[in-house]
This record gives C-alpha cells, structure tokens and sequence, in this order.
C-alpha cells in the first residue's frame, strides 16, 4: 500500500492541510465494509499510511467510536496528538486501557508476580496449612498462570492437567483467583489484564484498530475480547 504525503486530515468541515493521495489500495480499506465479529488485516511496511488510514476511517466514520491500541507509551502519544481533535476516538495502550477499566483497591498494591504461602490457601480453601506444601504452592501458582494466559472464561482442570492431583490444585488456584479479583490478595499486571478479558469491556467501543510495531493494522468492527484479543 502506498500514499503520497501522509499528513494527517484537518477535522470535518475545515480546510485540508495538505493534500492526501487516495491510492487503490488505501480506497479498498476506507470502503469495505467490516461487520460486527469481524477483522480486517491491513499488513504495509512502517510509513505506508496505515495510522493516516486509520485517521481516515475514523473522521468519515464520526459517529462510530473508535479505540486505537498503540504497542507502547510512545506511540500512544504521539497518536493521541494526531487524533486530539477527533472526540470519537481513544488511543491507549491495552495495559493502560485495562488498568483504568480496574477497580482503584485492586490497583492500591501490584505486586511484581503472584505469591501465595501456605497458610494463605488454607484460609482461602477453608483447610489446613499442611494440605499445601511447597510443591503444591508451586503448582498452584503454574495452574493460575496458565488460566491468566488463556483465553479461557473459567479455570477448570485442563489448566492443571500438567500437575499431580490437579484437583487439589484446581481448588487452591481458584481460591487464589477469587480472593485476587476480591481484593483480598495484591494482583499483578498479567491478573488485571485478565480481568479486563472476563469483563468483555472492549465492546463498548464499536471499532478498535491495533498497530503493533508498523506491521500492521487490525480494524475490528463491535470488539470483544474473544474474537479480537
């Protein structure tokens, strides 16, 4: 895909300034349609015009409203700048974004990494400390990870399926899960990622585009986390 000046269009209504080239291939993205469930890939080398179509999209589009998730700080910047004059759109990094969908007491003390200790998933479980050696600690807390980076709504057996008495483990994990959603253990970032996941808080935005690293731009029309994350 390639564009001639990839200057970014003044609001609606306002004089242009600068000229901005319509290519075939940039009049196929703005044009085609993307319905609710949907995702279209637009794949172009950094500096093709990709955020430019975004901008695009976005400004004949007004009444929709548009997410923009940026790879990092630095670029969410920057695009905030360029899309400051258009109210129906944000631009967040995914963290950022799920950080400040997080309940403040949650957020009150984020710890580097998930810990527990026995006496913690006893009183969680409702059992003795004995009942969680450190080997069960350990695999509890493997069991957790592997349901944070799921896409899975519930964990279950299967994220255990790796461990000795999995449901002994399924049991102290979901316990931890609980009382980490319930305020009563400090989360990390991966469990608020996770949260923001189960709570399906990106439809409320009607269509998200993503730009990883200038390699291509994901325009997703009424998101939700199971079919666009």
């Amino acid at each position: 895909m390639a564009l001639a000046a990839p200057a970014p269009l003044p609001a609606a209504g306002a004089a242009p300034r600068s000229r901005v080239v319509i290519t075939e291939e940039l009049g196929d993205v703005l044009e085609t349609p993307v319905g609710p469930g949907e995702a279209m890939l637009v794949r172009a080398v950094a500096g093709a015009g990709k955020s430019t179509m975004l901008e695009l999209r976005a400004r004949r589009n007004p009444i929709q409203k548009f997410l923009y998730l940026a790879y990092n700080d630095s670029v969410a910047k920057e695009m905030s700048q360029r899309f400051g004059d258009l109210p129906n759109v944000t631009v967040l990094t995914l963290h950022a974004l799920a950080y400040a969908h997080t309940p403040p007491q949650l957020t009150a003390e984020i710890a580097d990494t998930i810990t527990t200790a026995a006496a913690e998933l006893a009183r969680f479980t409702r059992t003795s400390p004995a009942d969680w050696p450190r080997d069960r600690q350990d695999a509890v807390l493997r069991t957790l990870r592997r349901f944070i980076a799921s896409a899975d709504a519930a964990l279950s057996a299967d994220h255990a399926a790796e461990e000795m008495e999995p449901l002994r483990v399924v049991q102290g994990a979901s316990a931890l899960w609980r009382a980490i959603a319930a305020g009563n253990h400090p989360l990390d970032h991966d469990c608020y990622m996770k949260m923001f996941q189960l709570d399906s808080l990106l439809a409320t935005f009607e269509v998200r585009a993503d730009n990883w690293v200038g390699s291509g731009s994901h325009i997703c029309s009424h998101c939700t986390p199971a079919n666009c994350l």
